[in-house]
């Protein structure tokens, strides 16, 4: 299964060690140099433990 994605830089939160920074920082296309995945679970909001995977394959930027 196959499928597209396109999540606009807007969309991306600054962390710091897992924690949302509080301060407002502008991101610019030309200053990007990395992207990371984080994953969150392990709260009381999870209703069971179960298997889990992904599958990534590419990681492209577009200019849009």
């Amino acid at each position: 299964m196959r499928s597209l994605t396109q999540v606009p830089l807007e969309a991306f939160v600054l962390t710091w060690r897992g924690k949302p920074v509080a301060e407002a920082v502008e991101m610019g296309k030309s200053k990007v140099i990395g992207v990371g995945i984080g994953l969150l679970g392990g709260d009381q909001h999870v209703e069971e433990e179960g298997e889990f995977c992904i599958d990534l394959r590419r990681i492209e930027g577009i200019v849009v």
